[in-house]
């Protein structure tokens, strides 16, 4: 009744490289209005335009490499949240890729900042998720998610 022990062995001195690159917000937040959405966001040289003169004025806003080079990757598919709203994606010169958010969505894409500025400053001043959901809609759940969510934007980008 005597078991062999089973062990594994165990590289020690192997090195460890990431299969994965490592995660982080994917997300570029770009200023603008829903006005200039509708003119800039579809054409390429004029959104290329943009990106160029905020990463002048804020390069602290955008991630490491960006100056080195970017295209344009396409856009994603339209927003079930916020309809009328599609993201951009880049490409960087490092072949990380990230997607371009108009700042008037909220991230997550839980509503844009017009609809969400009311009830927002509501729970702002302590007032319970369920006078906002009777006042606004939705479902209280649906209100402490959002205000959860806040939380854990990066100062920066917001």
């Amino acid at each position: 009744m005597d078991a062999q022990p089973r062990n594994r062995s165990v590289k020690r001195d192997a090195s460890h490289k990431a299969l994965q690159r490592p995660r982080g917000s994917r997300q570029i937040v770009i200023a603008m209005t829903r006005q200039e959405y509708a003119q800039l966001w579809r054409d390429p040289v004029a959104i290329r335009q943009r990106l160029l003169e905020q990463f002048e004025c804020c390069p602290e806003l955008f991630p490491e490499g960006f100056g080195q080079g970017f295209r344009l990757d396409g856009l994603l598919r339209e927003s079930q949240k916020v309809p009328g709203v599609r993201l951009r994606k880049i490409m960087l010169h490092d072949d990380s890729i990230y997607e371009l958010r108009p700042s008037f969505a909220l991230a997550y894409m839980v509503g844009t900042v017009e609809e969400l500025e009311h009830p927002l400053l509501l729970l702002s001043f302590g007032v319970p998720c369920w006078v906002v959901t009777k006042l606004f809609g939705h479902s209280d759940m649906h209100w402490q998610r959002i205000l959860e969510r806040l939380g854990l934007c990066s100062l920066v980008g917001t």
